[in-house]
Formats: C-alpha cells, structure tokens, sequence
C-alpha cells in the first residue's frame, strides 16, 4: 500500500520475539503458532543473530502456550547448542509449569570462539562464510550467498549486497550499493533501527521483531535510494535523498 510516497509492507511479527528487558533477555513465544514452527524460527534467529546473546541466561516467556516436558527440553537443547541456557520459565498454564520443573537442567552453555578483531582502519574484507564482528563497522563489499556481516552496533557496507548474503546488527544497517540479500537491523528489539540502501531490493527485511518478505521488491524497476522503519508495527519505505548516501 502507498500513501504520501511511502510504501507500507506486509509485514509480521516473528514467532519467537528476543526481547531486552534491563540486563535480561526474554524469549518470547507466539501462544497459537506450531511448535514445529516455534523450533524452526527460534534455529534459523539463533544462527543468524546467536552471538548477541552467546553465553548467557534467558527467561523464557509461554503464556498461556502449553508446553509439553519433551518441546521443553528439545527447546533447551536448540538454545545450548548456541551457547544460552534457561534461567526461568513464565508461563501461566500449571501443565508447563509442571514441564519446567521436571525438565532436566540444560548442559553449560557451549563456549563459541572469539569474534573476529577489527582493523585499526575499522573495515574488513569478507571471505566467503567469513562473519565479521565489530562495534562500529565498515564493510568493503560486494557481499556474495553464504557471507554473514554481524555488527554489534550500525553497519554500513560499501558496494552489493547479493541474494543469499545477510547483514544482522543491532543498530541501522545503511548499503551504498543495492541490497538484493537478508537484513535485519535492531537485533534483538530495536524497532527504532533503519535499513537504508542506494537501491533497496532485498530478499527479506527485518527490524527488531518485525519481518517483512514484500514482493514489491523484486519489480524491476528503480526506485532510488530508499529507507525502511517502523511505523505503527508496520515496515515502511520511503525515499532516501541520494546526497545523504553519496548516490549520484
């Protein structure tokens, strides 16, 4: 839907919502949807952005989601394999309430290896699978399939970023080239992150825990430079001014 140039996408939220909440991190699942769907987002968000939280404990919120012990401890096993464990269990039904209290404790949480240390320049060049981690950083693109840029804050990546590549931070991620790949800014639930390109065509948008997979990106036309937030829990895109991202 367009209104006033903008263009607002169909956009959902995802299954399973990491949220920041003071010094904790609170898993948060959807009370209706499958718990094979469940398992499957929470795998595909621990891969893609598990080194925010790597290490740590986490509250896990149900609702009124009903939990049986064996889904409780198949979702332990998923979270320590990236290195969480379960610190608590919320949950207002007494059948999983019994579950997490006769689930197994979680194994300690696996040790992952040491991000990448930056340049003293603050930009790094990807090989292929290469995931780069830093506060602040600046990617010499293009990014090809199966490269991952992590930043722990806003990433900005000079060149393509092609389909099958990913960018995950959790601040704005800016592209002065055409994003075609996977972003998703404000990781865990900054919804006030931006994703901006000089072309904006990429294969799924994400903004804290909304997540949008638009077709309207695949027309063929250009558009310019445009920019993507969140506005009243919807992903909106609006044009960009091309001086702002250095585009001719």
């Amino acid at each position: 839907m367009a209104q006033e140039g903008r263009r607002f996408l169909h956009t959902q939220q995802a299954k399973v919502a990491f949220k920041g909440v003071g010094q904790e991190v609170h898993i948060i699942l959807d009370p209706k949807a499958p718990f094979a769907e469940i398992e499957r987002e929470l795998e595909e968000h621990l891969e893609r952005s598990g080194r925010f939280f790597a290490g740590g404990a986490v509250k896990l919120i149900v609702a009124s989601r009903q939990l049986r012990e064996a889904q409780l401890q198949s979702l332990r096993q998923t979270l320590a394999t990236h290195g969480l464990s379960i610190a608590a269990v919320h949950a207002s039904l007494p059948e999983t309430t019994r579950s997490a209290g006769s689930s197994p404790p979680t194994a300690a949480p696996v040790t992952l290896p040491p991000p990448a240390r930056p340049s003293s320049r603050r930009e790094t060049r990807l090989r292929h699978g290469e995931l780069a981690h830093n506060n602040a950083l600046l990617v010499k693109g293009p990014l090809r399939s199966g490269q991952r840029v992590y930043a722990e804050d806003n990433l900005v990546v000079f060149g393509d970023v092609n389909p099958g590549a990913e960018l995950i931070a959790g601040g704005d991620i800016i592209v002065m080239g055409v994003l075609r790949g996977v972003a998703h800014a404000g990781v865990p639930d900054n919804v006030a992150a931006i994703i901006a390109a000089i072309s904006l065509k990429p294969t799924q948008l994400r903004i804290g825990h909304f997540i949008s997979r638009s077709p309207e990106f695949q027309e063929k036309h250009d558009s310019g430079p445009e920019i993507a937030r969140v506005d009243a829990e919807q992903i909106v895109v609006e044009s960009f001014p091309r001086r702002l991202l250095g585009a001719s």
